[in-house]
C-alpha cells in the first residue's frame, strides 16, 4: 500500500483549509447590488480636476459592485442639508459627499439620520458622536510643495502666480506648500497669490492669470477646477509655463504644463465601500500623506518640458521631504508663510 509523505499531508491540509476561508469569505461579503448610493457635488461631472476625479471614482466603484448611483450635482450652501436630507428620506444606505464644504452640511443630518453612512471627502472632520460619517483628506500641502519647488528651478523671472478657487482650510493650505517650496529655494522671489471665489469661471481664471503676467510671473499655477482652465488660456497666450491642479487639466495644455498634481479618490471609495461588503465600517478622520505607501492617491508629476536634470533634483527634493515626515517637520518655521484668513472669508 502507497504511503503518503507527511510533507504533502500537511500540504493537502492548508489547500483544502485556504479554499474553506476563501468560500466562507465570500458567503459573508455582502452583496451590494442592492445599496442605494448618493453622490453629492458642488461643481459639474465634466469639470475637469476635484469633481471629474470623485465622478470617475464612484463610476469605477458602481461597476465593481453593481449598486443603484444617484448623482446630485452644483450643490451650493443653501441646499446642501435638502440635498442630504433628501436622500436619507428616500432610503439610501450611503452618501459621498464630495467637498470640503460639505462638512458645514452633513453632521447635522447624519445625526438625525444615524442609519445611513456618509463620506466627507476634503474633510477632517470627526465627531465621535457620529460613528455613521467617515472622512477622508490629502497632505495638499506636501505635494504643493514639490511643484513650489518645482517654479524655483524653473522661473527666469522669480515671479510666480497662484490661482485658486476658493479659500478654504485646504486650499490655503495647498497655496502655502506652493510658496514655501518656492520662496525657500528662491528667497528673493515674489509668490502673487489670488482667489477667483469661483471653480466654474474660465474667463475670471484668464483675467487673474494675465494679470499676474503683467506683473511679471513667467509661470501660473492654479488649484481652481474649471476656473483654472483659464489659467491655462492665459499661459498659452502669454507664453508662460503653467502647472495644474490634476491629470485632467494638465493633459488639455499640454504645450504649456510643465507639471500637475496627481490625486484619485479610487483608492478612497474601494476602501469604504470594501467596509460597507464586509460590515465592517470605519468611522473617523483619514489622511493620505505623500509618501511611498500612498504615492497612487497624491504625487506630483512631471512633464518632458521639464529638463532631466531639473526633473532629478525635484524627485531628490520630494523624498528628503518625505524622509522627514513632510513639509512641516522639514521648516518648523512654516507658519511664517501663512495665506490669508479663511474664517473673515468665511463670514
Amino acid at each position: 500500500m502507497k504511503k503518503f509523505k507527511p510533507g504533502l499531508i500537511l500540504l493537502l491540509v492548508v489547500l483544502l483549509f485556504s479554499l474553506v476561508l476563501a468560500q466562507t469569505g465570500e458567503a459573508t461579503a455582502r452583496d451590494l447590488s442592492e445599496l442605494r448610493v448618493g453622490f453629492a457635488i458642488q461643481g459639474g461631472i465634466d469639470w475637469p480636476g476635484w469633481y471629474k476625479q470623485g465622478y470617475d471614482a464612484i463610476v469605477a466603484a458602481q461597476e465593481e459592485y453593481g449598486f443603484h448611483l444617484s448623482v446630485t450635482e452644483m450643490v451650493g450652501f443653501p441646499d446642501m442639508e435638502r440635498v442630504f436630507t433628501q436622500y436619507a428620506e428616500e432610503g439610501y444606505d450611503f452618501v459621498w459627499a464630495h467637498a470640503s464644504a460639505f462638512e458645514f452640511g452633513v453632521p447635522e443630518v447624519a445625526k438625525n439620520y444615524p442609519d445611513v453612512k456618509w463620506l466627507i471627502t476634503g474633510s477632517r472632520f470627526a465627531d465621535e458622536d457620529l460613528p455613521n460619517v467617515v472622512t477622508y483628506d490629502y497632505e495638499w500641502r506636501d505635494a504643493a510643495y514639490v511643484w513650489g519647488y518645482l517654479t524655483a528651478l524653473m522661473t527666469e523671472a522669480g515671479v510666480v502666480g497662484m490661482t485658486i478657487g476658493e479659500p478654504y482650510d485646504d486650499l490655503v493650505d495647498l497655496a502655502m506648500g506652493v510658496k514655501v517650496g518656492f520662496l525657500k529655494h528662491r528667497p528673493d522671489g515674489e509668490f502673487i497669490y489670488n482667489v477667483a471665489g469661483t471653480w466654474g469661471d474660465p474667463d475670471i481664471g484668464r483675467e487673474i492669470a494675465l494679470a499676474q503676467a503683467d506683473a511679471g510671473a513667467d509661470i501660473v499655477t492654479e488649484w481652481a477646477g474649471t476656473t483654472g482652465v483659464g489659467v491655462a488660456t492665459a499661459a498659452e497666450e502669454r507664453g508662460l509655463f503653467f502647472i495644474a491642479e490634476d491629470q485632467d487639466i494638465g493633459a488639455m495644455n499640454p504645450d504649456v504644463t510643465i507639471g500637475y498634481a496627481y490625486y484619485t479618490f479610487t483608492r478612497v471609495i474601494f476602501d469604504v465601500m470594501a467596509n460597507i461588503a464586509d460590515d465592517n465600517w470605519q468611522s473617523g478622520s483619514f489622511v493620505f500623506d505623500v509618501s511611498p505607501e500612498t504615492l497612487d492617491a497624491l504625487d506630483f508629476h512631471m512633464t518632458d518640458l521639464v529638463p532631466a536634470e531639473i526633473q532629478e533634483k525635484v524627485v531628490a527634493e520630494k523624498e528628503r521631504m518625505m524622509a522627514a515626515g513632510g513639509v512641516s517637520e522639514l521648516y518648523p518655521d512654516i507658519s511664517e508663510y501663512a495665506i490669508g484668513d479663511t474664517d473673515a472669508w468665511m463670514d
